[in-house]
């Protein structure tokens, strides 16, 4: 049988203490029905704030990566409402859809195919209370198949020094017959300090330096990015 009334919900917190009646049918005869004796007590909390979106990632970002489909963790962060703890869910397309990692304050779902392009993602979530937050995470998808670029060279203290235009790892190797045929991995390449923009290793002089370098997604030149002839090049 259903019962229904409306609760003043006054307070932060509001405690409410409940008995029942059983067969209502026979609300003429009360001796035949049975009373609680004991309250089944009903606590109301009232939320203090809105529930709110703290931040998205990735958002307002381009994402660079060496194939596709590309890997994309997204991360989403609740507060406000009950105790900040919600369900979030993300939508592609029409339909929404949990997050994989959710019903905290902290919320996660990978996606494993991206393509590159630019995408929008919608993000909704909902605590216990029916509090609703909702924002929009918008980023970028780039494959990067360009081999990086010296952009300068020049001796420094008897030191080679190679700038490129990404992060990369450099190497070079000397009077090789091969010249700029060789790889990174080969055995007899020298490689150069630093791992981002700057690099170097030991420049002899007399020798001609076949330098090559590739990116962090294995992005080389088919040729060397640099010749350096006894500190000139």
């Amino acid at each position: 049988w259903r019962c229904e009334g409306t609760l003043p919900i006054t307070k932060e917190e509001n405690k409410f203490y409940v008995r029942c009646k059983d067969q209502p049918w026979k609300a003429g005869n009360e001796s035949e029905r049975n009373t609680n004796t004991q309250s089944y007590a009903i606590t109301y909390k009232r939320s203090k704030e809105n529930l709110k979106i703290d931040y998205i990632k990735p958002d307002n970002k381009t994402i660079v990566a060496g194939v596709e489909p590309v890997s994309v963790p997204v991360e989403v962060k609740t507060s406000g409402g009950i105790d900040g703890k919600a369900t979030c869910s993300y939508s592609i397309g029409n339909k929404y859809v949990d997050f994989f990692e959710t019903l905290g304050t902290i919320h996660k779902q990978t996606f494993q195919s991206f393509l590159a392009g630019e995408y929008t993602l919608p993000i909704r979530c909902e605590d216990l209370a029916g509090n609703f937050a909702e924002e929009t995470a918008e980023f970028k998808i780039e494959i990067d198949t360009t081999a990086p670029r010296v952009t300068r060279v020049y001796n420094e203290g008897g030191q080679l020094i190679v700038i490129t235009d990404e992060n990369a790892e450099c190497g070079f190797v000397t009077n090789d017959k091969r010249a700029c045929g060789f790889s990174l991995g080969d055995a007899n390449v020298t490689m150069m300090g630093g791992a981002e923009l700057k690099h170097s290793g030991s420049l002899e002089e007399g020798y001609t330096h076949y330098v090559k370098c590739k990116d962090s997604f294995g992005n080389a030149p088919g040729s060397c990015n640099i010749i350096v002839k006894g500190g000139f090049y």
